[in-house]
């Protein structure tokens, strides 16, 4: 059975970084912001209460609930900012998730542009 394993960050924090070495791991199907252009899309609508967050647990069955079914590693890791507003919807997905919630000081993040 596959593990999911979601980073969350602020942006600009090092999920990348982590996805470089998580991907390192044989046992291990590490992504860096999976399936982006539906997930920031409904990351926003439901962080502006217009998908409520069953719908947008029923919308993430299709991407990451889909993704962690056909994975044949042990993890199935995404590392995304994104996330950050979706973790209760993946919750009632895959309630054996497990997070990782990366945060950098906001004075580097402008910095690093």
């Amino acid at each position: 059975m596959t593990t999911p394993l979601f980073t969350v960050t602020s942006g600009r924090s090092g999920s990348f970084l982590l996805h470089k070495i998580l991907s390192l791991y044989p046992n291990v199907e590490s992504h860096h912001e999976y399936c982006i252009e539906h997930t920031q899309k409904l990351s926003v609508l439901h962080r502006a209460g217009v998908v409520s967050e069953d719908m947008a647990a029923l919308q993430l069955r299709e991407t990451h609930l889909a993704g962690v079914h056909h994975s044949q590693a042990d993890y199935f890791c995404d590392n995304s900012n994104k996330l950050s507003h979706l973790i209760k919807p993946l919750r009632i997905i895959l309630p054996d998730s497990r997070f990782i919630h990366l945060v950098r000081d906001g004075r580097r993040v402008v910095s690093s542009y």
